[in-house]
């Protein structure tokens, strides 16, 4: 009798180390995050120009091989760089950056007239934005920082009116990786800002 009880009550300490092993790999959920346009932030953009009768044509767009991935990379030191476990983007940064990017200019430009590379010929681009994207990133309780050198061409990608390096960082000073998304938003906001007010300048 006493075999049977001690072979029972092994039994019932193995199936509950079990269900404890099972309960300790569950994962916690991921969260998964998206690039806000100007339009989608929930306010009113101030155009910088009106230039509806323009073609404009973005991209390419390149970006860095340490962000072409799906978990989002925040930057611990000028060296290292972190990799979230469950903090994820919902689409690859090298579609969101670009169509983000074409949403603001036409916006800001008050313009349907804007596509993202390749495009078709026929669509008859007057000026093209290219970018290659140098950073792109946040720092935990302190900045997002965007890096872009960017030149914008025309005349078919013959004649080269703008070639420029710019910067721009907002603070978070959070660990939310929501808030940090926002601010990097709020970066690609503020360069969209400047490639617009660059296509106003050239157009008058």
């Amino acid at each position: 009798m006493t075999k049977y009880v001690l072979q029972i009550a092994a039994i019932v300490v193995a199936a509950i180390a079990m269900g404890l092993g099972g309960c300790a790999s569950i994962s916690p959920p991921a969260n998964f995050y998206v690039l806000s346009s100007i339009t989608e932030s929930g306010t009113s953009p101030a155009p910088v120009g009106n230039e509806s009768k323009i073609a404009i044509g973005v991209g390419p767009v390149n970006i860095p091989d340490y962000l072409d991935r799906s978990q989002i990379v925040t930057r611990s030191s000028p060296n290292e760089l972190k990799v979230a476990a469950f903090d994820r983007w919902a689409e690859s940064l090298k579609s969101s950056f670009p169509r983000v990017l074409t949403e603001n200019l036409s916006a800001l430009l008050n313009t349907n007239q804007v596509a993202v590379f390749p495009w078709r010929k026929a669509i008859g681009i007057e000026y093209q934005v290219i970018v290659d994207v140098v950073r792109f990133d946040a720092t935990i309780g302190g900045n997002a920082v965007l890096v872009a050198r960017w030149r914008i061409l025309g005349n078919g990608g013959n004649k080269l009116y703008v070639i420029k390096k710019s910067t721009f960082t907002v603070s978070t000073n959070t660990d939310d990786y929501a808030e940090l998304v926002s601010a990097q938003s709020q970066t690609l906001t503020d360069f969209s800002r400047e490639i617009a007010e660059a296509i106003k300048a050239i157009s008058q």
